[in-house]
């Protein structure tokens, strides 16, 4: 997978935010996947505001910030959440960073429409689209995570069955579950049950090989 050195998130807040380290992981390298969903990465930069727009001043923080070589990876990554809100002034100075960027710098836009971007920015970037549509979150993927926290095994994989029916079905249901999974971990401080995204994780890696999918699953209990 080619990925730009810009890249415009756009979707549901919860579905973007899993997607970006998602793509942290990638571009950083598997190695460093638990520090980043733990947030602890040193080269990964993150950029939130609690105010209504995010001004040029931020932006000329990370543009000055981007010169500097990474700490402990190859590469870094910027994640500017709720990139809409930036002002046309920050836009245009993040752009001149995002024409010429550092070898090593990789920007995440999420936002939740990249239409309220400007279009010289748009063309920048390579756009991901997360539909809404495609991360429902049901009754299954519920007892499904459930299941997995509680070393159900017999509800897990009775669950799991209804998806075994093609490979990307059950790639999907993964995906939604790990969502479901990360919004525990995120709105419950008593819940840390994270090694269990590592599992979710790898079963997904696993389903593009030619193996019996019950068994993916069955690997979750062991």
């Amino acid at each position: 997978m080619k990925i730009f050195h810009c890249l415009i998130i756009e979707g549901d807040e919860k579905i973007v935010s899993s997607k970006s380290k998602e793509i942290c992981s990638y571009i950083l390298g598997k190695e460093f996947e638990k520090k980043i969903k733990k947030n602890i990465c040193s080269d990964v930069i993150t950029l939130e505001t609690k105010k209504s727009s995010i001004g040029v001043d931020d932006i000329r923080k990370i543009n000055n910030d981007s010169i500097l070589k990474p700490i402990e990876c190859q590469n870094k990554v910027y994640i500017i959440k709720n990139s809409q809100q930036m002002t046309e002034q920050a836009q245009n100075a993040l752009l001149k960073t995002i024409e010429e960027p550092p070898c090593y710098a990789y920007f995440l836009l999420l936002c939740d429409n990249s239409n309220k971007l400007l279009p010289t920015v748009r063309s920048r970037a390579q756009i991901i689209r997360m539909s809404d549509s495609d991360f429902v979150i049901s009754d299954d993927h519920k007892l499904f995570v459930e299941s997995l926290v509680n070393k159900n095994k017999f509800e897990l994989l009775k669950v799991s069955s209804k998806f075994c029916d093609k490979r990307e079905n059950l790639k999907k249901f993964l995906e939604i579950s790990k969502i479901y999974l990360i919004q525990k971990i995120e709105n419950d401080i008593k819940f840390e049950e994270t090694q269990f995204l590592d599992k979710i994780d790898e079963c997904i890696n696993l389903v593009q090989y030619n193996i019996n999918l019950n068994l993916i699953v069955s690997f979750l209990c062991t």
